[in-house]
């Protein structure tokens, strides 16, 4: 049963188990109130004081304020626009904010003389958020970036799949998250071994607020225990593009290509971890703990937590493929930057490695 739209809207974890359809209503109700405008950074008016940070234009009456909170100044939410201006300024974030309300104007109004003998230069997006009085920065993106919001971009990615699939999980899905995390699994099931399913699938992620490319990484997941093993190609994931110049529709006809080559490739990869599976001769787990986390350069805290989860699991750690299989549920409990990254390790560690896509 799919849970109630407003349920949806105010519970993370409901969109994570239902319906592609939930997912993307969620997604969309961010929006509200938001618009896109191409701006002429020459001719922008900005003002400081104290820690309040705002930019007004010609072309809109509202002042549009750079996000800040009091209680926690460095969350990387709010500082992620005034982040992005300093960019377009081409100074330090750190040295921009640790500077007086008027030095902050000095520096914009200097860079702003600087561009004005540039023709070219200087054109942005304005992602912003319109109150009754004001407007709420978002973010600023270059002018050739199109700003496909990311239910747009959930949603091509969906109509564009033909076999039958489920949504595993969502990450990111609420109010001007930076990074969004969908992890889409098609439903086909293959016989592993007598006791174990695989399915194949693959990571989606993108940022409606360019805080990164959009990304696909291929996997193969186990049902039963919810791990999954990401493989490897070339320089990293399967497809990783940057939003400059990104036309829909190139979007709506990659995806199918990429289930297509994801089918094709299934039985070399189950092939694969068959073997791994196979591979107990001289297995020792606590052995192969300090191989991987030094093959694969994870870090200290990743290290312990791992080690722990091997100890609590070592009557059933036999062979490489079990000891994949801890590896990738310490992966769930971090972030999605490093989740993918140790599940790709996992990945190459089980042999998931391919040529450039």
């Amino acid at each position: 049963m799919i849970p109630e739209l407003d349920d949806i809207l105010n519970n993370s974890d409901a969109v994570s188990s239902c319906e592609i359809g939930a997912v993307i209503a969620r997604l969309k109700q961010w929006n509200d109130r938001c618009r896109d405008m191409f701006v002429d950074l020459k001719h922008i008016e900005f003002k400081a004081v104290d820690n309040d940070m705002y930019i007004k234009t010609g072309s809109f009456d509202k002042p549009i304020f750079f996000k800040h909170n009091p209680e926690d100044p460095k969350n990387p939410k709010d500082i992620h626009a005034i982040k992005q201006f300093c960019k377009f300024l081409k100074v330090p974030y750190n040295f921009f904010i640790a500077n007086s309300s008027l030095f902050r104007e000095k520096i914009v109004d200097t860079w702003k003389a600087a561009l004005r003998v540039k023709e070219d230069s200087g054109k942005c997006i304005f992602r912003i958020r319109e109150a009754q009085d004001n407007a709420t920065m978002r973010a600023m993106l270059e002018q050739t970036e199109v700003p496909l919001s990311n239910h747009e971009i959930v949603s091509l990615v969906s109509e564009s799949i033909k076999e039958p699939f489920h949504i595993e999980f969502v990450c990111g899905d609420a109010k001007d998250d930076l990074l969004l995390h969908v992890r889409f699994i098609l439903d086909k099931e293959y016989d592993l071994t007598i006791d174990k399913k695989i399915q194949i699938g693959f990571s989606l992620v993108c940022s409606e607020l360019g805080s990164c490319p959009l990304t696909v990484d291929i996997l193969l997941h186990e049902k039963k225990s919810a791990t999954s093993y990401i493989s490897f190609y070339g320089k990293g994931s399967f497809l990783k593009v940057d939003y400059k110049n990104m036309q829909a529709n190139n979007l709506r006809s990659a995806f199918p290509k990429i289930v297509e080559h994801i089918t094709a490739d299934a039985s070399d990869m189950l092939d694969r971890v068959r073997y791994k599976i196979s591979d107990e001769k001289d297995f020792i787990a606590d052995l192969e703990c300090e191989r991987f986390i030094r093959d694969y350069k994870l870090s200290p805290k990743y290290k312990l937590a791992l080690f722990n989860q091997v100890y609590a699991s070592k009557d059933e750690v036999k062979n490489p493929y079990d000891f994949a299989r801890q590896a990738s549920l310490v992966a769930k409990d971090y972030d999605t930057v490093k989740r993918i990254k140790i599940e790709r390790s996992i990945g190459q560690y089980l042999n998931l490695t391919f040529s450039n896509s």
